[in-house]
């Protein structure tokens, strides 16, 4: 399909049927010309350096998903050039109801139908877990909401933007941050220190989800301090790690005062490990009844194979030695000394220089986070408005990363103008 197909296909007014934006795309309601009804469609900019989280390749993991009613499939993906670049256009349902996040704030739910909400998510947690799948992204924008005839809110689980397969790799708390501190609330403490996440990251803000729906209102704040200030952030962080629930916990019912007090244990270690667990608080079965799924930083490792023998080749036959000479005369042992102490001094001196060249030099790890803080400082500032300090706090603190690792021409480029503007 070309673009001018697509075009004609799929109608929209960007300036008037925006549904929602987030860190990797702007949502539109749309309608479809060719099946008569309304879609959802994504538009992501793609970047050429982090093609593993591109629109498309989200798409991918849901694809690759078997169905199941708690999960947003997409339909269709296609990629457009452009003047500035190639976009990525996703099509999915239209969901009139919104999104969990729009129906809370409509305060009319019933206790009945925000436990049936819930235990929904996090059988479709499961579902993911089960597929290999951490979200790492879970909040209430990002589940949709569909109405069954009998009156019943169904969730769909979606945006899986910064989603992984299970494996030992470090948190994405940078789409939290391209959102500010409204979505960083849903964060980990392992994800909000950049520190090696597990499936049960998705459960801490499971739990977070769980406290907002039951009680209207967030666990972790950021107090008296506005949300797009620094001062807010670091109030944040530090309930968030404080390991203490607010008092407004006392409030919530047994058994979910219980599953929710398992889930925001700050220690990954000793929060609730899988969804099997939470099911059987809910249900009043015994934690140690269930078996604990690896997780995944328990990571197989091979067996040490043994090298095999290498050939020992011949001894060499013994050669007599030359006897020493310089311009043709026998060299003294004191001269040999002198020229093996100069010829040392000088291999010294490579070798401090090698290393200390080497010591100021990024490793591959560290390349890999610049090219990360780099294009999340890019994005940040892209997104900002004169009048939008959030986006160019989150630019300005990636840039400041970055820049402590490997200098760069454009990011400060980008700070003094981050300067200028404030």
């Amino acid at each position: 399909m070309t673009f001018e197909e697509f075009k004609k296909r799929y109608e929209y007014n960007p300036a008037t049927d925006k549904l929602g934006e987030g860190g990797f795309g702007s949502v539109f309601k749309t309608y479809d010309n060719h099946r008569n009804r309304l879609v959802a469609l994504k538009i992501s900019k793609v970047n050429p350096e982090y093609e593993n989280i591109r629109l498309k390749k989200e798409v991918e993991i849901v694809a690759h998903l078997p169905s199941h009613p708690y999960i947003a499939y997409y339909e269709e993906c296609y990629t457009f050039a452009s003047f500035d670049g190639e976009y990525d256009f996703g099509i999915l349902q239209y969901y009139e109801h919104g999104n969990l996040a729009q129906l809370l704030k409509k305060g009319n739910l019933l206790p009945e139908q925000k436990q049936n909400i819930l235990i929904q998510i996090l059988e479709g947690i499961e579902f993911l877990h089960g597929h290999g799948v951490i979200h790492r992204d879970l909040k209430p924008q990002n589940i949709l909401m569909t109405l069954k005839p009998n009156g019943e809110y169904v969730p769909k689980i979606t945006d899986f933007g910064i989603s992984k397969q299970l494996d030992v790799n470090r948190s994405s708390v940078f789409s939290n941050s391209m959102a500010g501190a409204g979505t960083l609330a849903y964060a980990s403490p392992e994800q909000l220190a950049e520190r090696t996440i597990r499936k049960n990251a998705d459960l801490w803000s499971f739990g977070v989800i769980a406290f907002q729906t039951i009680t209207g209102t967030l666990p972790f704040t950021t107090g008296k301090h506005a949300k797009t200030s620094e001062s807010g952030r670091l109030e944040l962080f530090r309930q968030i790690n404080s390991g203490q629930p607010p008092e407004a916990i006392n409030s919530i019912d047994e058994p979910w005062q219980e599953l929710i007090r398992t889930c925001l244990v700050t220690d990954p270690e000793k929060r609730v490990k899988n969804c099997e667990a939470c099911n059987a608080i809910l249900t009043g079965k015994p934690i140690s009844a269930i078996p604990e799924s690896v997780l995944p930083d328990q990571v197989t490792r091979l067996e040490s194979v043994p090298p095999k023998p290498k050939p020992v080749p011949p001894k060499p036959k013994p050669v007599p030695p030359k006897p020493e000479t310089q311009g043709g005369k026998p060299v003294s042992r004191h001269i040999k000394r002198i020229l093996w102490g100069v010829a040392g001094a000088i291999v010294g001196l490579l070798l401090v220089f090698f290393l200390i060249r080497r010591s100021s030099m990024p490793s591959a790890e560290e390349l890999e986070k610049f090219k990360e803080y780099k294009q999340l400082a890019i994005k940040n500032y892209e997104k900002a408005q004169d009048d939008d300090v959030e986006f160019y706090s989150a630019a300005e603190d990636y840039c400041n990363k970055a820049l402590k690792i490997q200098y760069d021409s454009e990011l400060e480029r980008i700070k003094e103008e981050i300067k200028s503007r404030k």
